[in-house]
């Protein structure tokens, strides 16, 4: 569940940035927009266990959630450089935000380069349809 509401906000941030960059790099904005649908793909993968990438697409998968780690540490950092300045609740929470993001991203690259085994830290596929069962 909480892998389903990260990859969401990570993706709905993904396509507000595509929006606010279309008309400045409109290749930065297609790449962006990808990394959504990524997003979004993984959240579909976290709620009913398939994937809609097929294997052999795998690697731009990679890089997609790679696209999605530099988001989560340039949000830490802004937040990081910003704190100084101003003392707010906002610059925490992008703190507590980033980091969520971060993990989820190398996760699932991690995930794909260990292949069905995962590293122990992902979440399972029967584990999710417990969840969504018991719902």
């Amino acid at each position: 569940m909480i892998r389903i509401v990260i990859n969401s906000f990570a993706g709905c941030l993904l396509l507000l940035l595509t929006a606010a960059l279309y008309e400045y790099n409109a290749l930065l904005a297609a790449l962006l927009a990808l990394a959504a649908v990524d997003q979004f793909e993984d959240v579909y993968f976290y709620a009913f266990g398939k994937r809609l990438i097929p294997d052999w697409l795998m690697p731009v998968d990679v890089l997609l959630e790679g696209v999605l780690i530099a988001l989560g540490v340039g949000i830490l950092l802004f937040s990081l450089f910003y704190y100084a300045y101003f003392h707010s609740w906002f610059f925490r929470l992008l703190m507590f935000l980033s980091v969520p993001i971060i993990l989820s991203g190398v996760e699932d690259v991690l995930y794909w380069m260990r292949g069905e085994e995962g590293l122990g830290i992902a979440i399972r596929k029967e584990e999710e349809f417990k969840f969504v069962k018991k719902k």
